[in-house]
């Protein structure tokens, strides 16, 4: 077959709209690859310009075959004249049959990866042949880049500022979980690890921008503690939130396992103010499940005096209220989100307290009669609600039938059937879970959990009331 009628082949294949799998062109694929005369009946120069922009499922896998095959030569030339062609075609858009600019972009630019292959390699360096093509290949990815978002800027002029985040996706965070927390990981990270390699092997650098600064951080390639400013303004404005989460999360998590220098103050301090009510108060869940996997992170690279302040104030919900930002228009008594991170608050509070249990003689605060007396009067209290002689267990509702969140009321009527009931439910339950915990683990009564007078106080202020409210109702 001589390659004007491959050619031929592949657009009549192309010209097809079909719904099932494989596709006739995949069929052609499939069988190209069995052939031994590839290189004879493939044609770059014709068949780039019908595949590039195609959105047929067998396109990549050509595409892939050309660039194995043919000649590295051939294949520049082809590339370097769409190149030229898609510069002209950013600003009139996409025809009706085509894939996005960006991703025809993202095919030429595998194609231009043909210079690293052997056969090219061997006739000319690949700095040398990368020059020829990069200075207008960088000029098309910055315009198509720049029309991308100044469309969305037309079709959504709120998109900036209701957004949840503004950085672009894929998103960064789950990219940081595969060494700290694998359930999370995305395939995202091999786009982003290409993408770098290509930016730096084109001497760019990626300290020059945030973006690829944070993926670097991430894929293990800087580990240095910097652009604090810039992290903890992107946190208060809302702005590159997976970016700087992410960050946060490598630098925090690998000071925790003792490898690099634990993170200077500058991180920490305004962190423990802004993460509780962005763990709190963001719309977004994974943003909040981020943020509260990070504030239990920085609370344990502080003193121990610093996480008893913060503790307190997520105890007893004082900090959420005090820098609420995220939703300035309803009450944050309110959020169930706010109720459920004083459940958590429970959480970390027997997590860093077990933890400075378990090592023997160490001088920490929680450690030390000073938890009790600090954290008693914020833990074991119920809610008078709770304690109400016509409350009953009958009033939670299901999972589903949950009042409006956004009511004013500061107030739950004892019979009201509301969410909040269940959380402070829920957080009683694992306050009695902690104190059972110590009462196991605290055998050398370190924190005073066993004196006499501290148990008295807890069975009468908390145990025995709820004792009594349940035999009563009972």
């Amino acid at each position: 077959m001589q390659a004007s009628a491959f050619t031929d082949q592949v657009v009549c294949a192309l010209g097809e709209e079909s719904q099932t799998r494989p596709t006739r062109l995949e069929r052609i694929v499939e069988e190209l690859k069995t052939r031994q005369d590839q290189d004879e009946v493939l044609d770059p120069l014709t068949l780039l310009a019908h595949l590039v922009p195609s959105p047929d499922a067998g396109a990549d896998a050509l595409l892939e075959v050309i660039r194995e095959r043919c000649s590295p030569k051939e294949v520049i030339v082809a590339c370097e004249e769409l190149l030229e062609a898609l510069r002209g075609r950013v600003e009139e858009g996409k025809a009706e049959k085509e894939i996005s600019l960006m991703c025809q972009v993202l095919r030429l630019v595998r194609l231009f990866t043909v210079i690293t292959t052997p056969r090219a390699s061997r006739r000319r360096k690949v700095s040398n042949m990368i020059h020829s093509f990069a200075p207008d290949l960088a000029s098309v990815i910055r315009m198509t880049w720049l029309k991308g978002l100044s469309f969305a800027s037309t079709t959504n002029p709120t998109n900036t500022s209701s957004s949840p985040s503004s950085s672009p996706p894929p998103p960064l965070s789950p990219l940081s979980s595969p060494a700290h927390y694998p359930t999370t990981s995305s395939h995202g990270s091999e786009v982003m690890q290409r993408l770098v390699g290509v930016y730096t092997r084109l001497g760019g650098r990626w300290d020059d921008s945030f973006v690829l600064w944070a993926h670097a951080v991430v894929m293990g390639l800087d580990q240095e503690h910097r652009h604090a400013p810039v992290i903890i303004a992107a946190i208060r404005g809302d702005m590159f939130l997976d970016e700087a989460l992410a960050v946060l999360l490598v630098f925090f998590s690998s000071s925790h396992s003792h490898s690099p220098p634990p993170p200077p103050p500058s991180y920490s301090e305004p962190l423990l103010t802004l993460l509780p009510t962005l763990a709190s108060a963001h719309p977004d869940p994974f943003i909040r499940l981020c943020a509260f996997r990070l504030l239990a992170l920085v609370l344990r690279a502080v003193p121990g005096f610093i996480q008893v302040q913060v503790l307190v104030d997520l105890l007893s919900g004082d900090q959420q209220q005090q820098h609420h930002h995220h939703n300035n228009n309803n009450n944050n008594n309110n959020n169930p989100h706010s109720q459920m991170l004083r459940v958590a608050a429970v959480g970390l509070v027997k997590d860093l307290v077990l933890d400075a249990l378990s090592i023997p003689g160490e001088n920490n605060i929680l450690a030390s009669p000073a938890f009790v007396l600090s954290l008693a009067p914020v833990l074991f209290t119920p809610p008078e609600l709770v304690l109400d002689p016509s409350f009953s267990m009958d009033t939670i509702p299901p999972n589903d039938s949950v009042l409006d969140p956004t009511s004013p009321n500061d107030t739950v009527p004892p019979n009201d059937t509301d969410e909040a009931l269940e959380v402070e439910l829920t957080r009683l339950g694992h306050v009695l879970a902690l104190y059972y915990a110590l009462e196991k683990t605290d055998v050398a009564n370190r924190t005073g959990i066993r004196d006499p007078d501290n148990r008295a106080n807890i069975e009468r202020t908390l145990v025995a009331p709820i004792r009594n409210s349940d035999s009563e109702r009972a």
